[in-house]
């Protein structure tokens, strides 16, 4: 199933380039009390879910903080700069500030 297809500009390529199965892990900062994603990704982690986990529960331990990640399902690429990616989530934690 399709979760959603993401239409990006510039940093598309290199997701494009990426094979049919790929898992995107992004980690985010998180309000819990809002249910927010706060700012930008504090990392990304592709095909390592078990890095992107340890980053979450050790380095980022002082932080309440969201991993969410994607399966790649496919993408198209409209031109140079533009690219359709499809994706589905995979998986997603939350951990709580020590």
């Amino acid at each position: 199933m399709v979760e959603a297809t993401v239409p990006s500009d510039k940093n598309a390529r290199g997701f494009h380039n990426l094979p049919v199965g790929s898992l995107i892990s992004f980690l985010h900062e998180y309000n819990s009390d809002t249910d927010e994603i706060v700012d930008e990704p504090l990392t990304m982690e592709i095909n390592d879910i078990a890095r992107a986990q340890f980053l979450q529960l050790e380095l980022y331990k002082h932080k309440t903080t969201k991993l969410i990640t994607y399966r790649k399902m496919f993408s198209t690429q409209e031109n140079a700069y533009q690219t359709t990616l499809a994706i589905e989530k995979h998986q997603e934690r939350i951990n709580h500030a020590k």
